[in-house]
């Protein structure tokens, strides 16, 4: 496979009581296939970024890009494999926070006339 193609991490996305879990759990035990975790669920995000010394705000993390590179550095393994879980309640949350936010627009702020 073409080192362009290699993927260097993956989600387990799943649902509960699916089985994710006791997979994520079989994979962790491989040591060559990341730690995959539920790093990304909101109630854990604190705790996992306080461990981290990332800033965290009243929501979480401050820097949610941060907190990834954080995550990826901290629980992969020594191949440089990561992996996470995510449920997919939780899936449209993650997408947004790590959403670059929406930049200005001309139309929408319209430069003062020079005539």
């Amino acid at each position: 496979m073409p080192a362009s193609m290699r993927a260097d991490s993956f989600l387990v996305c799943g649902t509960p009581r699916t089985g994710s879990t006791l997979l994520c759990g079989l994979l962790a035990a491989t040591g060559v296939a990341g730690k995959p975790e539920s790093y990304f669920r909101l109630p854990d995000e604190r705790s996992y970024a306080e461990r981290r010394g990332l800033h965290v705000g009243p929501d979480g993390p401050l820097d949610y890009g941060g907190y990834v590179r954080a995550a990826v550095a901290a629980c992969s393994t020594a191949n440089g494999l990561f992996g996470a879980r995510v449920m997919w309640g939780t899936m449209g949350e993650v997408v947004g926070k790590l959403a670059p936010p929406p930049t200005r627009t001309a139309a929408a702020h319209p430069s003062p006339s020079t005539s």
